[in-house]
């Protein structure tokens, strides 16, 4: 393993941490359930909060003393934009194209059980996570971990998602109001069922505490009095069929 800690930039608003705590639970009980390991957090668009959604859910569950690894799978964004507090030289696409060894790409975090694989850009990132060696890693970190939640682009900005759902067991999808958009909601449905992988919930991101004011009609958009309750109907209805619980 890396010598070196990268420490997580997390929220400490209470209300942001209660509401992803209640994500944290509900990944945990799955876990008890199933036995699932490999977990996906991405958007339907980009700029929904699918990162930070990540991280909190990879250490929230290490903080109750689970093995967590939290892969960035996103090597679409530049590293400035990652918001990790460290430096690291090595990552994901420097394993990928057998630039490192498995051992240096793997860092310690603040958090006594979360480890981390950084990524840096890399234009050819779709035929990375479809390789061979992308395989091999998501099976020698299942057996070293009991939770790999995996943080991707999201569906709507490029087909890296689409990639990484032959790897993993569960998907978590997150929304947001005003950016999330009603034929991206059900793209993400129909890959999802495409290539095997279950939704275990949809997370409602960036709400106001205090609601949404009245929605501009847009044919694009849902719309409803309350862009946050119009949200989670449309999400409802698409979802319907898998009979699955929008997390709050």
């Amino acid at each position: 393993m890396n010598k070196k800690t990268i420490d997580f930039n997390l929220f400490t608003n209470i209300n942001c941490l209660d509401a992803f705590d209640r994500v944290v639970v509900k990944v945990h009980l799955k876990k008890i359930q199933s036995q699932d390991a490999v977990y996906l957090v991405c958007g339907t668009d980009p700029k929904v909060g699918s990162t930070m959604t990540a991280r909190h859910i990879a250490a929230g569950i290490a903080k109750i003393g689970k093995k967590v690894l939290y892969l960035d799978a996103d090597m679409k964004k530049l590293r400035e934009k990652k918001n990790l507090r460290e430096d690291y030289k090595s990552g994901l696409d420097k394993y990928l194209t057998e630039e490192v060894a498995y051992e240096d790409v793997i860092y310690r975090t603040s958090i006594p059980t979360l480890d981390v694989i950084p990524a840096s850009k890399k234009q050819e990132s779709v035929q990375l996570l479809c390789s061979k060696k992308m395989e091999e890693l998501i099976e020698a970190l299942k057996q070293e971990y009991e939770f790999i939640i995996i943080d991707a682009p999201s569906m709507g900005a490029s087909s890296d998602a689409a990639a990484i759902l032959g790897y993993v067991e569960q998907v978590i999808l997150v929304v947001a109001p005003e950016r999330s958009f009603k034929k991206q909601l059900i793209k993400c449905r129909m890959e999802i069922q495409k290539y095997g992988s279950s939704l275990l919930g949809v997370v409602v991101n960036r709400v106001d505490k205090y609601g949404y004011s009245d929605y501009m009609k847009n044919g694009d958009y849902y719309h409803e009095k309350k862009t946050k309750r119009g949200l989670e109907k449309l999400i409802q209805k698409i979802f319907s069929r898998e009979k699955k619980h929008i997390i709050k």
